[in-house]
C-alpha cells in the first residue's frame, strides 16, 4: 500500500459481484471520457486480472450460456490501483487504489479459522480506515427473489448484513477521528445485476421502487449507524442501482437445500437468459461511482484553493504542515494535486514555457475531472440518502 493514492473500501461477502462491480466502473467510465484530455489507466496487475474478468463475460456472451456465480471471485487480498492519467503529460494522474478480497473474510468465524492471518486482515482494517469512499454491493437478486421467511433469511446471510454492518462501523467511526475528520467521506450502495428491475415495464412489487425500499428496510441500521458515527462531521449516504451486464436478465430463480455440511440456509440459483440474439453488453451507471472519487478529490481542491484565497498565512502554515505529515488523503492529495510527485521524480522545471506546459496540462485535467463530476445524465447521478 502505497500513501500517495486515494483509497476505496469494497464491502461485500462473496459472490456479491466486487469484482464484475469494478470492471463495470472501468468501462462505463471510459466510454465517457472520449473526447477529453483523460484516460483510465489500469496497472499491469490490475490490467491483467480485469481483463480475465471481462475474458470469462465475453465468453458468456459469445456463447449465451450465463450462470448465476459462473465468473470467478476474488481468492485473495488484492491491490487493485488505477488512475485518471493526462493525454498530455503522462506525469500528471490522480491514482486511485481499491483493495480487494475474498468477502468470505469479512465473517470472524473464517478469520478465526485460519482463513487470513492477523497481519492480512490489519492490512485490509487500515486500508478501510484511510479510504475516501466505501462501496457496498448488493446483490439485486439475493434480496428480491426471497420470498419467505427461510429464504429472507438465508439472503440476509449471503449479503453477509451483519458483519459489512460491523466493517461500515470501522470505516464511519474511524472518519470522525480528528486524523480523518476534515477528509470527503462517502459511502454509496451499490445493488448488481439490477437489469430485471430496472426494467421500465415491471410491475408494481418488483421494480425499481421496490428494490429501492427492500434496500432502505434492509440496510437501515448501517445507515443509521453512519450518521451517528458522524457526530462532528458529515459522511454523504448515496444509492445507485446498476446493471452491470445489460444483456442479460434473470428470468426464474429457485432456493435449493444446501449441499454443505452444517450450512442451515438454502442455497440461491438464478436463471438468466440473454435479451436478443446477438447480445452486446451496456452497461449503465456504474459510472456514477468514477464521478464519487472525481467530486471527493475536487472538493479538498476547493478546500485548499479556498485557504489559499482566504486563510491567513498561520492557516495556511498549519495546514501545509498537516499535509506533509499526515497519511490518507491529504498526503495523497498534497502529493497529486499540488506537483510533489513531479519535484519527487526530479521533474525540475527549466524553462518557462515547460512550467506553462505543466500548468495547462494540470488545468486540463482539473477541468475534465471536472466534466465526470458535474456530469448531470440520469446514468451519471446517484440519489442522496444522507438525511433520509
Amino acid at each position: 500500500m502505497e500513501d500517495d493514492k486515494f483509497k476505496v473500501a469494497l464491502l461485500g461477502p462473496s459472490g456479491v459481484g466486487k469484482t464484475t462491480l469494478l470492471a463495470s466502473m472501468f468501462d462505463d467510465t471510459q466510454d465517457r471520457l472520449r473526447g477529453t484530455s483523460l484516460n483510465v489507466v489500469l496497472d499491469t496487475h490490475t490490467r491483467a486480472r480485469i481483463n480475465e474478468h471481462r475474458k470469462e463475460l465475453n465468453e458468456a456472451v459469445g456463447t449465451q450460456v450465463f450462470e448465476s456465480g459462473s465468473l470467478g471471485g476474488t481468492q485473495s487480498a488484492d491491490w487493485l490501483d488505477f488512475s485518471l492519467r493526462s493525454i498530455n503529460n503522462r506525469e500528471l494522474e490522480i491514482p486511485f487504489e481499491i483493495l480487494d478480497y475474498p468477502g468470505g473474510w469479512l465473517d470472524p468465524a473464517a478469520r478465526e479459522s485460519g482463513a487470513v492471518s492477523e497481519e492480512g486482515w490489519e492490512q485490509v482494517e487500515t486500508h478501510i480506515e484511510h479510504s475516501i469512499l466505501a462501496l457496498l454491493p448488493i446483490d439485486a437478486a439475493l434480496l428480491m427473489e426471497a420470498r419467505n421467511p427461510a429464504e429472507r433469511a438465508a439472503s440476509l446471510h449471503l449479503l453477509g448484513i451483519v458483519d459489512v454492518h460491523d466493517m461500515v462501523r470501522l470505516w464511519a467511526r474511524s472518519r470522525n477521528t480528528t486524523e480523518h475528520r476534515d477528509e470527503p467521506a462517502v459511502l454509496m450502495l451499490v445493488p448488481v445485476k439490477c437489469e430485471k428491475y430496472l426494467d421500465p415495464s415491471r410491475p408494481a412489487g418488483s421494480d425499481a421502487d421496490a428494490l429501492r425500499a427492500r434496500i432502505q428496510a434492509l440496510y437501515d441500521e448501517i445507515t443509521e449507524t453512519v450518521r451517528k458515527e458522524a457526530r462532528d462531521r458529515t459522511i454523504r449516504i448515496l444509492y445507485k442501482p446498476v446493471e452491470t451486464y445489460g444483456c442479460i436478465q434473470l428470468v426464474d430463480s429457485f432456493w435449493k437445500l444446501p449441499t454443505t455440511r452444517g450450512s442451515r440456509h438454502p442455497v440461491f440459483e438464478g436463471i438468466y437468459r440473454f435479451t436478443s440474439n446477438s447480445p452486446q453488453r451496456r452497461i449503465t451507471g456504474a459510472g456514477a461511482v468514477m464521478r464519487q472519487l472525481c467530486l471527493t478529490v475536487l472538493e479538498g481542491r476547493e478546500k485548499v484553493r479556498e485557504l489559499e484565497e482566504h486563510g491567513s498565512r498561520e492557516q495556511q502554515q498549519e495546514f501545509l504542515s498537516r499535509m506533509a505529515q499526515r497519511r490518507g488523503f491529504w498526503k495523497a492529495f498534497g502529493y497529486r494535486m499540488r506537483g510533489e510527485a513531479r519535484r519527487d521524480k526530479g521533474g525540475v522545471i527549466g524553462t518557462q514555457r515547460d512550467a506553462e506546459r505543466v500548468a495547462r496540462s494540470r488545468r486540463e485535467l482539473e477541468s475534465d475531472m471536472r466534466g465526470l463530476a458535474e456530469a448531470t445524465d440520469p446514468q451519471s447521478q446517484a440519489e442522496d440518502w444522507t438525511s433520509l
